[in-house]
């Protein structure tokens, strides 16, 4: 049998706090990510829902509508107006409007 006698082992307890700190900064980084990204598609398929019903309207009707109340009313588009800031200025009912959507913060 032998015995050690001097130097004590000593606890991995700070490698081990420091290695989940780390963990848990990669993985609020990762979701911070994830739901960046995801608002960035909504807004993307918001813009996308107004540009296509306005095209829908000048390729049925032959103008593109002066509001978006209009798409509403024929079209059936349903905007987020907590989450979104659309601005539609349409100049001449030949050409297509100025579309912007941007979301409220």
């Amino acid at each position: 049998m032998s015995y050690f006698i001097g130097k004590k082992e000593k606890s991995s307890l700070p490698k081990q706090v420091l290695f989940a700190a780390a963990l848990l900064c990669v993985f609020m980084a990762a979701v911070d990510y994830i739901d960046s990204t995801a608002k960035q598609e909504q807004l993307n398929a918001a813009r996308q829902a107004v540009y296509r019903a306005a095209v829908q309207c000048y390729a049925s009707e032959g103008f593109y509508p002066p509001t978006t109340e209009y798409l509403e009313e024929k079209y059936g588009l349903m905007l987020d107006e907590e989450s979104y800031i659309v601005d539609y200025q349409c100049f001449a009912s030949n050409i297509m409007p100025e579309i912007t959507v941007l979301p409220k913060e």
